[in-house]
């Protein structure tokens, strides 16, 4: 078991997460996009090497640890992506926006949000992708010292989803991206 994974299954029992399944955790970017520069950012997140705040401090890049978005608590990859209350709150935008847009209910929880909605299937795929988008939208925010809101992210998405159909018709797999995307293909409208 790769340290990264011991210390996500040390650190997530207090929030009553269970252990990780090693397997399918690294390969949910991989089967979800090709885009390297989200996977590159997924690894990262995995592998606990993300430049945060609490890891550059550890690493003595950064005298100070307190995170970008509210300058209230320290800078962890669990607190800028889910605990943050100025995060928390895009995500349950991006809940109620795919519900009235598609009827379908996705709950956003610690587990899905650092490691997917497991286990990978087609009909998951597509959640993951905004999933790894929104993680994507959110550090760039956050490296860019910019605020974010839901309004931002769904321009990010946008742009993100047009080259990813792009990617998928050069590649002559338009049918299996539409069907990946059937559910939620409101999701933009």
């Amino acid at each position: 078991v790769p340290t990264a994974i011991e210390k996500w299954n040390i650190e997530l029992t207090q929030y009553g997460v269970d252990n990780i399944s090693i397997k399918d955790v690294f390969k949910v970017c991989f089967k979800t996009t090709t885009d390297s520069s989200i996977q590159w950012l997924q690894f990262r997140i995995l592998h606990r090497i993300l430049p945060v705040g609490y890891y550059l401090r550890k690493i003595n890049i950064k005298s100070l640890d307190n995170c970008g978005f509210c300058e209230k608590n320290v800078e962890t990859i669990v607190h800028i992506f889910t605990n943050c209350d100025k995060i928390h709150t895009l995500w349950t935008e991006l809940s109620l926006h795919i519900y009235r847009k598609t009827v379908v209910n996705v709950e956003f929880n610690l587990s899905n949000i650092i490691f997917g909605e497991l286990p990978l299937t087609c009909h998951n795929k597509a959640i993951n992708y905004v999933i790894l988008s929104m993680k994507q939208y959110l550090f760039s925010s956050l490296m860019l010292k910019k605020l974010s809101t839901f309004i931002g992210f769904l321009y990010h998405f946008k742009v993100k989803l047009n080259v990813e159909k792009f990617a998928a018709i050069q590649s002559f797999k338009l049918h299996n991206f539409e069907k990946e995307w059937d559910v939620l293909k409101n999701i933009l409208e």
